[in-house]
């Protein structure tokens, strides 16, 4: 997979109202340094990270982390974030944009998961 380089992914941070990071696996220095970024310019940030991810100092940084795993409902996890993004997003087009994101994000996670078993 070709890497995106630095400054486009900051320029798209920039134009960004929220930013989704679903973490499947480890934290790589290049993540955490977009997800620094972002917090940094106050971006509205919904982390979901895989059950024994790592990286709770890191992760301590966020207002609310989304917790998943192989055998989970993510009906539940949308309807979490949901619940969320209605105090930090006034707009329903915006929060059911994201939540459609979110779910097809951790239903990628989840096939990719059951494949490999």
């Amino acid at each position: 997979m070709p890497t995106v380089p630095a400054d486009t992914i900051r320029k798209q941070i920039d134009a960004s109202d929220c930013v989704l990071a679903i973490l499947a696996s480890g934290l790589s220095p290049e993540v955490e340094k977009e997800l620094s970024y972002a917090l940094g310019k106050n971006k509205l940030i919904i982390p979901i990270v895989a059950e024994g991810t790592g990286h709770a100092r890191f992760l301590n940084k966020f207002p609310k982390v989304f917790l998943f795993s192989p055998s989970c409902n993510v009906g539940e996890i949308e309807t979490q974030v949901v619940e969320y993004l209605e105090g930090q997003m006034r707009n329903k087009a915006e929060r059911q944009a994201l939540a459609a994101l979110i779910g097809i994000g951790l239903g990628l996670f989840l096939l990719s998961a059951a494949a490999k078993q």
